[in-house]
């Protein structure tokens, strides 16, 4: 639970305030949520897990609480792009080793407008068909 502590103590950091508040008020509804999305989604905790982390520590919760958290995250981020912001921050921080290489470039290309995602395609064929083939090569052996 320590990378937990550590991503709670970061995220407090970036919204200025501290997210095991038992408050309902919208800012500390946001920041809750990206923590539920990175422990979730990331960090690779069950919904009961992260309800748990947040009751050990006083904060009211249950599994339901935590998805209801992660649903909305996606509405909630559309209105505070901060909450995006603080998302990469923490999941692409390496010290925090919160996400594996393969999840932080994931986030990062879904971060990525159009244009950007075009320029990707090409390089992402190729590596995903020489990945194919070293496949098919190790079968036949």
């Amino acid at each position: 639970m320590k990378t937990l502590d550590q991503i709670v103590t970061k995220l407090n950091a970036l919204a200025e305030l501290d997210i095991l508040n038992n408050t309902r008020k919208r800012e500390y509804i946001e920041a809750r949520a990206v923590f539920c999305v990175i422990a979730y989604k990331y960090v690779g905790l069950t919904l009961s897990q992260v309800a748990r982390y947040f009751k050990d520590r006083g904060k009211s919760s249950d599994h339901a609480t935590i998805l209801h958290a992660v649903k909305n995250y996606d509405i909630y981020s559309r209105y505070n792009q901060k909450l995006n912001l603080w998302l990469s921050d923490i999941v692409c921080n390496t010290d925090l080793k919160v996400a594996s290489k393969k999840q932080i470039m994931i986030h990062k290309i879904t971060q990525m407008n159009e244009n950007n995602i075009d320029l990707l395609e090409k390089p992402i064929e190729i590596i995903y068909s020489k990945n194919i083939k070293e496949n098919q090569q190790t079968d036949e052996n």
